[in-house]
């Protein structure tokens, strides 16, 4: 049930989120690092972990190819970056001395580890909600890019997004079959829906695009304000995978601004599978957008926009959780997405208070949103934010 909205919200102490907690203790981490399974953990929850004898993984039980644990530097500047908009937090800070918590928690994930059928924790359902004054919203269900994203990303590297733009005009101006690249192993295919590809080894043309993809490219290679403008229109949950894939590889050149669109707007009712937000494509871009362990090229990433998608309140959530605490992003638009209260709930996190402290623009479509639903986003968000519906 949803709570009567008060005129003036109280004010709430914040919510430590939970990509800052270490997965061992649930305690704000200190030294975040990443193992081998993709997670970020506190240093030395994750070194007990291992010095107990440990070969798995903590989360998921799976055995793990290493025990090599890398600094997480994104993760590093998100928890340093919540600490310094709310330094009451700072005694929140994983101690060192808290000795008991790693044993306890050690013991706890041992005994999960054992259980027959073990996998890993489903994400939370549409019933796992927060809330926000006293706003009814989905509480954290995203996360960052795992070892597998990376894996398959890595031969999409975009070190020219210029090139790229420059061969998607030309393909639009030219009739004529999919592009065909090569499988692993060699033999080619035709680029179809539903195919899974890379591009391996010499004679593969690195800026092939699949059908319904289109990039336009503006911005400059050196200077204060560095960095590349990417306009991108996709028909199809495939296209924004192939997208999301060089977004995501490391190697590709810094983004600016990323604008994404359908090509036709978001009808309720009618057939448009291929452009909702459920699907792969927009899976991985959110994880691409995730604050602290998100795409290389995303972290200066200063302007948003999604237009004509079907924006389900799940995803508007997982949205909104990936991109709470980014330290660059100052301009987030969201319109002709069949938004709705929930969803826009979600997203007002962004520009309420405790959200993200970089934003200063805030648009959101206006034509779902409910009477009372829009009066309750207007006071969800802070002053300091230009909030504007459409």
């Amino acid at each position: 049930m949803v709570a009567i909205v008060s005129e003036a919200f109280a004010p709430m102490p914040p919510v430590i989120p939970s990509r800052l907690l270490c997965p061992l203790t649930a305690e704000l981490m200190r030294d975040p690092v990443t193992a081998s399974d993709g997670r970020t953990y506190d240093r030395e929850a994750i070194e007990s972990w291992f010095a107990a004898g440990h070969s798995s993984s903590p989360i998921t039980g799976m055995t793990l190819p290493d025990r090599v644990i890398v600094p997480n530097p994104r993760a590093r500047l998100a928890i340093d970056e919540f600490i310094a908009a709310f330094p009451e937090m700072r005694a929140h800070l994983y101690r060192l001395r808290d000795g008991g918590i790693i044993r306890a928690a050690i013991s706890e994930a041992t005994a999960r580890a054992a259980l027959p059928g073990r996998r890993d924790p489903e994400p939370p359902s549409l019933n796992s909600l927060v809330l926000v004054g006293d706003i009814e919203c989905f509480g954290d269900v995203g996360g960052g890019l795992t070892r597998s994203d990376a894996m398959l990303s890595s031969s999409y590297a975009t070190p020219d997004w210029r090139a790229l733009g420059k061969r998607s005009l030309a393909t639009d101006r030219r009739s004529g079959s999919s592009p065909t690249l090569l499988r692993r192993g060699g033999s080619s295919s035709r680029l179809t829906s539903g195919s899974s590809f890379t591009y391996d080894g010499e004679g593969d043309d690195p800026l092939a695009l699949p059908p319904g993809l289109k990039i336009s490219v503006a911005g400059k290679v050196t200077g204060k304000d560095a960095g590349w403008d990417l306009t991108v229109e996709f028909s199809s949950d495939f296209a924004l995978q192939h997208l999301a894939a060089r977004i995501c590889a490391v190697g590709s050149a810094p983004l600016r601004s990323l604008k994404l669109s359908a090509p036709t707007a978001f009808t309720p009712g009618e057939d448009v599978h291929d452009v909702c937000t459920s699907g792969n494509g927009f899976a991985l871009l959110t994880r691409a957008l995730h604050a602290s362990e998100g795409a290389p090229c995303l972290s200066s990433l200063k302007e948003l926009s999604l237009s004509k998608l079907n924006l389900a309140d799940a995803q508007a959530s997982a949205l909104a959780d990936a991109l709470l605490y980014h330290s660059s992003i100052t301009r987030i638009e969201v319109f002709d997405v069949n938004l709705r209260d929930r969803g826009a709930y979600a997203i007002a996190r962004l520009g309420a208070a405790g959200g993200s402290y970089a934003l200063a623009e805030l648009g959101l479509g206006r034509d779902l949103l409910t009477p009372d639903g829009e009066r309750r986003v207007t006071a969800m968000v802070e002053p300091r934010v230009k909030l504007t519906f459409w």
